[in-house]
């Protein structure tokens, strides 16, 4: 009986286990977007080509314990955008309106942009 029990409780958390997981598609899809912008930061006439921009991701994702949105299909996946820079070198605000007037000249990532944070000037 107690071996049933077990049995049952060991299906059930693997079932479980198996409806939040990621699909390993959805890493993937997510890894080459990621990598897109990277990519487009850091492309051949960016002003953030010597820069060397990469993406990487970070949190439950870059660990690979995130789990399925509640709803929808949009997952929440933490980057950040490694610069080859002397933090010196330029400040803030300068390095805030590269990265957002690079974005801006991309037809589908111009669209992405939130004014909330970062799209438009917000007077830093």
């Amino acid at each position: 009986m107690l071996d049933i029990r077990k049995n049952n409780i060991s299906k059930l958390l693997n079932d479980l286990a198996d409806e939040i997981s990621v699909p390993e598609s959805k890493y993937e899809d997510a890894i080459s977007r990621y990598e897109a912008v990277g990519n487009w930061l850091g492309g051949s006439g960016s002003p953030l080509e010597s820069y060397k921009p990469i993406i990487f991701s970070q949190g439950s994702f870059a660990l690979g314990t995130a789990v399925k949105p509640l709803s929808g299909d949009e997952y929440d996946i933490d980057t950040v955008c490694l610069l080859k820079i002397d933090k010196y070198a330029i400040s803030q605000k300068m390095l805030k309106h590269l990265v957002g007037d690079r974005l801006k000249e991309h037809g589908t990532y111009c669209n992405m942009l939130d004014p909330k944070e970062g799209g438009e000037d917000v007077g830093l």
